[in-house]
């Protein structure tokens, strides 16, 4: 991209909600949804005005409500002082609408200890923005006001808890990607998740952070690895390819041709490449096996579909194409080359050419910052639900087939852990009984006699341990093993998320395996209220 280029992507990238630059210098002029200012936060809190300061310009919301994720905030200290002074905002003008018991609305984004947050009290939205660190003690820092924003009543305008009453609604309908719980890596994930590899530029973390949150799509679970290796470490463990933004290079092509032709073979053999946007001038395709070339763009807003894209912007999310954010784009493909949407009426900004077993998926998604890679991020989760149903279809190793069974094999595992707790717990059962006619012989003898003495006054030893200690031990040992129960009910639905039939069974004989160790408790509870009676 040329130096010109790359000067109108600076400038255009203070555009971006959310954005570090943006947020201190420039209002929000796009007409943005609701969705996507919550799409865009990793927080929403509901809370009411607690005090006002109108002489040093500061007011402080005392949150009710954790409305999405957890905050682990009580109090919000706003600091209007240090606002921008414009003719359309300043912080004396924003004070007026903090009135004691007001309620307000908070979104905030944060991450890597910036908070960005878009506000709503008394009819008006206002930005805030402080660097809150990543350590203990964040929530004691006081919220700093940049401006009010004169343009987003197009996205709410009204009474605060009508937005309320919207937001809750939405929340209902959608889980927004970044108040999801990262997906677990590789190695901490089972055979039956699909393994997405993340080939990823350092300069760019914001594709990477909505990439994460994508752990689970209907009955598809992800694991991912990350990598800046042009080598691509782990591809042969690997379900999915992510080539991340500009993640091939931007001074200057990655990529040798060992690693282009593992890639051929990768897809070829039925693995799934998607391609997101990438640096055109720095780029050429030996990595697929069609024809395609870089084509240079500046940043765009917007996508045209074609007249059969298939399910791509239908599931498993309903694609608002007129707010994608695209840029550097391909064209000039072969017949095979699918194309399903454009970013011009011109230019691929998505497409699709299938090889041997495997698919390649191409857009052109810009995700320079947090807000386009968040506002994107519906789109990145089509992709990869498209990706997975693919792979289901043509090489069903994760639901069936193959792994079909691997799972058969951990059934059998699992119903000989099954067996051996029984044992264990028939073992602990006949200790019980045994107990339980010791106890009641001895409590016979205790009536017509006290038990024998040494002369020291000491017990006997014939006498039996007090029987409080009996049960006290035994009951030690069934809480382990009903732990034990408990962490092995948790493995099982993990490992059997789509099997029914498997997991039902299993689940039956826990089922009766708990009631039985709650029937012995019951037991050992009498036995133990009948010696405390009988010794009195």
């Amino acid at each position: 991209m040329t130096l010109k280029f790359r000067l109108l992507v600076g400038a255009l990238s203070l555009l971006c909600l959310f954005s570090s630059s943006y947020m201190s210098f420039g209002f929000i002029e796009r007409h943005y949804t609701l969705q996507e200012v919550i799409d865009s936060s990793t927080n929403i809190v509901f809370g009411t005005v607690e005090s006002v300061d109108r002489k040093r310009l500061r007011a402080v919301v005392k949150v009710d409500e954790n409305v999405m994720g957890k905050s682990g905030l009580t109090r919000i200290r706003i600091n209007l002082a240090v606002g921008q002074r414009r003719p359309e905002s300043t912080p004396e003008k924003m004070i007026r609408y903090f009135r004691k018991s007001e309620p307000v609305v908070l979104f905030y984004d944060r991450h890597a200890g910036q908070l960005n947050s878009l506000g709503y009290v008394g009819g008006k939205w206002f930005q805030c923005k402080t660097f809150v660190g990543d350590g203990r003690g964040w929530q004691d820092r006081w919220w700093n006001f940049v401006h009010i924003e004169i343009y987003m009543h197009r996205t709410f305008k009204g009474r605060t808890d009508d937005l309320q009453k919207q937001v809750r609604a939405i929340l209902q309908k959608t889980k927004p990607i970044l108040a999801s719980e990262p997906a677990p890596e590789f190695n901490q994930a089972s055979e039956n998740y699909i393994k997405i590899l993340i080939f990823s530029n350092r300069k760019y973390p914001a594709e990477l952070r909505t990439l994460r949150q994508i752990s689970k799509i209907g009955n598809y679970q992800f694991a991912y690895q990350i990598t800046y290796d042009p080598n691509l470490p782990g591809l042969e463990r690997t379900d999915i390819l992510w080539f991340g933004y500009r993640a091939l290079g931007e001074d200057g092509y990655l990529l040798n041709r060992r690693a282009e032709k593992r890639i051929k073979e990768f897809v070829k053999n039925g693995g799934v490449l998607i391609v997101s946007g990438q640096d055109s001038e720095a780029i050429p395709t030996g990595w697929f096996v069609g024809k395609l070339r870089g084509v240079e763009e500046k940043t765009e807003m917007g996508i045209h579909p074609s007249k059969n894209p298939g399910d791509m912007f239908q599931k498993p999310n309903k694609i608002a194409t007129g707010n994608i954010y695209t840029e550097d784009s391909w064209n000039s493909w072969s017949k095979p080359f699918t194309l399903l949407a454009t970013n011009n009426r011109r230019n691929v900004a998505v497409g699709m050419l299938k090889y041997g077993k495997g698919m390649y998926l191409i857009t052109s998604l810009h995700h320079e910052t947090y807000f386009q890679a968040s506002s994107n991020g519906r789109l990145m989760e089509n992709l990869i639900y498209c990706a997975a149903k693919y792979l289901d279809a043509s090489m069903p190793r994760k639901t069936n087939g193959k792994s079909k069974a691997k799972r058969e094999d951990r059934y059998d595992e699992l119903e000989n852990k099954i067996d051996k707790f029984q044992q264990k717990f028939r073992a602990i059962q006949k200790s019980i009984d045994q107990l339980n006619e010791v106890s009641k012989r001895e409590l016979d003898k205790s009536r017509e006699k006290e038990y024998p003495r040494e002369k020291d006054g000491q017990p006997s030893s014939t006498e039996i341990p007090p029987q409080q200690d009996y049960y006290k031990e035994i009951n030690v040992l069934l809480s382990k093993l009903q732990r034990k129960i408990d962490l092995f009910n948790r493995e099982i639905k993990g490992d059997f998320s789509n099997s029914k039939s498997d997991l039902q069974a299993l689940e039956k004989r826990l089922k009766e395996f708990r009631q039985s160790v709650g029937d012995v408790k019951d037991s050992l509870t009498e036995l133990a209220n009948e010696i405390e009676k009988s010794t009195k």
